[in-house]
């Protein structure tokens, strides 16, 4: 016997007056209490409106957001290629996630899928890391650094020893406006891969291997200087 939304198709009542409709509806109401009486074991209370609506064909809030959600498939892509896009140094933000479908998403979108999916996905505020630097991080590169490094300092043939009062380190850094990208669950910090002639604020430091250190250097991207930057100055930098 052919169903439709629970009644027998040639059982589906026709309502003519009111009085009709009114009765309808309440033995729709019994019918169905009982029904989830004997399937669930509990009284369950529900709307008439909303049985009269499913009987004349009408569909339930969670069917219709069943069919506007994405599928399991669709949702593990995003999440991988989220997670294998931070590791490369690249992670998306808000923008990169809700412009992906070709629809759009709201930007509280992304909130609830992160929090949907916390234990494999996590905001952070992004630290900057220059291109060229993230291209040489490798351990080949690493392992013949410190080589030659080992060697300079002890010296070679007819070779003195570079003293630690001669040894000086420098690093540079590139001050980048910070941004909320996405990445994995159990990280900690988030790198964001930036060219290296973006307009930032760069500062020199200079540290000597027995401790002491020069006053760093302050490079500020812009045409004008202003006197009452250097007011708040305790490093004395330069």
């Amino acid at each position: 016997m052919k169903q439709r939304n629970g009644w027998p198709v040639e059982f589906k009542p026709t309502i003519k007056n009111r009085n009709q409709q009114m009765e309808f509806k309440r033995l729709a109401y019994e019918l169905q209490q009982n029904r989830q009486r004997i399937t669930t074991k509990k009284c369950v209370h529900i709307d008439h409106n909303t049985l009269s609506r499913q009987v004349k064909g009408g569909r339930s809030l969670q069917d219709l957001a069943q069919e506007k959600a994405w599928s399991k498939l669709f949702e593990e892509i995003i999440i991988s290629y989220t997670i294998k896009m931070a590791q490369c140094g690249w992670p998306l933000s808000h923008h990169h996630i809700y412009c992906f479908p070709k629809t759009g998403v709201s930007r509280r979108w992304t909130n609830c899928f992160t929090e949907h999916h916390f234990n494999r996905l996590k905001p952070y505020w992004s630290h900057a890391l220059d291109k060229l630097h993230a291209c040489a991080i490798n351990p080949f590169t690493k392992e013949a650094y410190f080589k030659l490094f080992y060697e300079t300092i002890k010296g070679g043939e007819d070779e003195e020893p570079i003293l630690d009062e001669n040894t000086y380190g420098v690093d540079k850094t590139g001050i980048h406006t910070h941004e909320c990208v996405f990445g994995p669950a159990r990280g900690s910090v988030q790198h964001q891969q930036h060219s290296g002639d973006r307009e930032n604020i760069t500062v020199i430091v200079i540290i000597c291997a027995d401790g002491t250190s020069l006053s760093p250097a302050v490079i500020f991207k812009g045409e004008g200087y202003q006197s009452n930057w250097r007011q708040d100055n305790p490093l004395n930098a330069s």
